[in-house]
């Protein structure tokens, strides 16, 4: 592989594992704790979470369940570059999802600041990913 294409595959994943953080921070800091359900598998996760409230299941690993058949269709349908990178980051982001659940359960504080802080974590996460991810189209590239 030339050096260009390798740079540019570290630059892509690591942009990936940066939304991640951002992005696993506002669901668990912001939205998990104040029990609010955004769109998407996430949105699923988070309200089957709190309906079957089992100790061992969090909203990081029923992501991972929701996704398989995701994954199964991605595969099919874009390839394996695809899949990699979307396995890599909801892998990646349910575990940091687990991390930081269990860190703001063991927290009391919940300030209105803290609330706006990772709200727009979760947004400037979000953003990462759609601009840096694999959603990437621009100039003909296709991660």
């Amino acid at each position: 592989m030339k050096k260009t294409v390798v740079v540019g595959l570290i630059k892509k994943y690591l942009l990936i594992l940066l939304g991640c953080i951002i992005y696993s921070l506002g669901v668990a800091l912001f939205l998990d704790v104040n029990k609010l359900a955004s769109g998407g598998v996430t949105g699923i996760a988070i309200i089957l979470n709190y309906l079957i409230d089992l100790p061992w299941l969090n909203t990081g690993i029923i992501i991972v369940i929701i996704n398989v058949p995701l994954f199964v269709l991605g595969a099919v349908f874009f390839g394996k570059n695809f899949i990699l990178s979307t396995i890599i980051t909801t892998v990646v982001s349910s575990l940091l999802l687990r991390i930081y659940y269990q860190a703001a359960n063991n927290s009391n504080r919940r300030f209105t600041y803290k609330r706006t802080v990772r709200g727009r974590a979760l947004r400037r996460g979000a953003w990462n990913y759609f601009q840096n991810g694999q959603h990437n189209r621009r100039n003909g590239h296709h991660y």
